[in-house]
């Protein structure tokens, strides 16, 4: 295997990624050749597209979208996947997802405690 073909790539996932989903991509883009690449091999791709992932949330939080079009790592499929399709297809996970965040938010609680509302209001009608 070609590492550094490998990291390339990595990078232009990354970059892609980060110009499909951000309103300012430039501060997540990497650079595409041995310095972005020596970035992705040290910190790995998923800190980098978690980082992007993050922003794109702050970003449809200013401007006020539906929490249904979130997106969060759904681990059973590896994919980004939106608030209301997880609550359509495995609200289990998502709930325990919701958990999981809100252990570690450190500042996110209050958001959390507002998608919490917004699952619970799909799956069991309002309050």
């Amino acid at each position: 295997m070609d590492l550094f073909e490998y990291a390339s790539n990595l990078v232009k996932n990354i970059n892609a990624e980060a110009v499909a989903r951000l309103k300012n991509p430039k501060p997540y883009m990497l650079e595409e050749g041995v310095d972005g690449c020596s970035k992705v091999t040290d910190r790995g791709e998923r800190t980098s597209k978690g980082s992007i992932y993050a922003q794109a949330r702050r970003d449809k939080a200013e401007d006020g979208e539906d929490y249904g079009s979130w997106e969060y790592h759904y681990s059973p499929e590896g994919e980004q996947r939106t608030v209301d399709w997880m609550l359509q297809n495995d609200p289990l996970y998502f709930t325990k997802h919701i958990a999981g965040c809100r252990n570690r938010a450190r500042g996110q609680v209050l958001r959390m405690d507002n998608l919490q509302d917004y699952a619970n209001e799909q799956l069991f009608g309002d309050k």
